[in-house]
């Protein structure tokens, strides 16, 4: 009886450590105007690893890499997450790649799915995104001096 018991906590033990690795890829919207910004996320579940970015050449970097992680302990599940972001615009019209990213973890290396981007050229609103963010700015109240 003793070694079932022993036998029970060992298996216990190794599926609440055998948990899925995930490395995937987000994209707000993978179709945008010339001008406009989006945003990708690379997330890694259940390791930690160092990360390897894509080639981003065909946008501005707006903003990253930024960098947000998680841990979660809940009824003894243990689940840990890392999210590499990126606010990107892009810099012409046209259909892109972006490149696998990279992550070692556990002595392995993980490889997210290419993502295409489609531009396509403004509809010529330009003019009126930037009047709207003038009324917007007019609107706005001045700081009350004490």
């Amino acid at each position: 009886m003793k070694s079932f018991r022993f036998l029970f906590l060992l298996c216990l033990g190794v599926s609440a450590n055998a948990q899925n690795v995930e490395f995937n890829t987000y994209v707000e919207n993978d179709s945008i105007e010339l001008g406009e910004v989006f945003k990708i996320e690379f997330e890694l579940k259940n390791a930690q690893g160092s990360f390897d970015g894509p080639d981003l050449s065909d946008f501005y970097i707006v903003g990253g890499p930024n960098y947000a992680s998680s841990y979660s302990i809940i009824n003894g599940k243990t689940d840990y997450q890392m999210t590499y972001s990126y606010i990107l615009e892009p810099k012409s019209v046209g259909k892109f790649i972006i490149g696998k990213a990279r992550v070692e973890a556990d002595g392995r290396t993980l490889e997210s799915d290419p993502v295409e981007i489609v531009v396509i050229s403004g509809s010529g609103d330009q003019d009126k995104k930037e009047k709207v963010k003038q009324k917007v700015r007019s609107k706005r109240k001045p700081p009350i001096k004490i």
